[in-house]
């Protein structure tokens, strides 16, 4: 829910210049309810979306049934197909505005990470912690560990004694060719960690990007992340919180995760006003927002220390 100038996530709130506000207390967040109870009314939000499953969204789309939006950039990406061919089927969607002017969107929404941990159970991390040093000692082997080898999927210029990286078009006879695969997605799972992986894609990497002549243009999905990247917010920093802290959240989160779920289907199908907006706050209050509220802000404020 990024409307009215209030991004929603999974912890329920968002961090802007280290301060943590909860989305679901914010004026905009009743006013993102009313307007897809809006668009839910007019038919334009399907009528079964808080109870159709994946497998069930999927099976549509393969049918060729027509959805006008996706979480996703690009409809390659997915098995949902409009009858339409070629790149430009789908665009990304612009970060909507809210009533006064507000643009915010969630970064994870726009770029994704990976992540390194070591548990307890490792016996030697000074080994793991030199082996996510090797594997992210150069843009060679953090292309190979991220996306595969060399020649197929990237492959790396020199300009100025500068190395550059650059994405190759993985077509159907590349596919093919490079072990029967179907789709971009599952050679990279195949051939490498895939999105989830230690491997660093530093921004000096994405700065200095090319792409080969057989990239569609305009390239949607990297115009899009350069537009809506300005507007972002995150939830979180990444990191880990005291043991304490991390404990007392995950036991708060829960209650307020499984009311907030029901409280957004039944606003968006049955709509929202002034009096369910004043017992939703006070329900707030009684699930201990406050108190996980200032969780959140306690792990932020420690986290710009380090």
């Amino acid at each position: 829910m990024d409307h009215g100038g209030v991004p929603e996530n999974a912890t329920h709130v968002f961090t802007r210049d280290n301060k943590v506000t909860f989305s679901a207390r914010e004026r905009g967040y009743y006013d993102a309810l009313s307007y897809f109870h809006d668009l839910y009314q007019e038919g334009l939000i399907d009528k079964e979306v808080f109870t159709i499953s994946e497998e069930q969204y999927a099976a549509r789309g393969a049918a060729g049934d027509v959805i006008g939006l996706m979480a996703n950039y690009s409809g390659t990406d997915s098995s949902v197909d409009n009858g339409s061919v070629g790149h430009d089927r789908y665009r990304p969607l612009p970060v909507l505005k809210g009533p006064d002017g507000t643009q915010m969107i969630n970064l994870n929404n726009v770029s994704k990470s990976g992540g390194f941990v070591i548990t307890k159970s490792c016996k030697k991390p000074e080994v793991l912690v030199r082996w996510y040093d090797y594997v992210n000692s150069s843009l060679e082997q953090a292309m190979v560990w991220g996306r595969g080898e060399e020649g197929v999927r990237w492959e790396i210029l020199n300009e100025n004694g500068k190395e550059i990286p650059k994405f190759l078009t993985l077509t159907d006879e590349v596919l093919q060719s490079s072990g029967g695969y179907k789709t971009a997605p599952e050679y990279r799972k195949a051939v490498s960690f895939g999105g989830m992986t230690p491997s660093l894609w530093r921004r000096e990497y994405d700065e200095a990007l090319q792409f080969d002549d057989k990239t569609p243009k305009p390239n949607w999905k990297r115009e899009s992340v350069i537009e809506q990247v300005q507007y972002g917010v995150i939830d979180l920093p990444r990191g880990m919180a005291t043991q304490e802290n991390e404990e007392r959240r995950t036991i708060l989160i829960a209650d307020i995760d499984n009311y907030l779920k029901k409280f957004i289907a039944d606003s968006v199908i049955n709509g929202i006003d002034e009096e369910k907006w004043e017992v939703h706050l006070k329900t707030l209050e009684s699930l201990k927002v406050d108190e996980y509220t200032a969780l959140c802000q306690e792990y932020v404020d420690e986290y710009a220390k380090r």
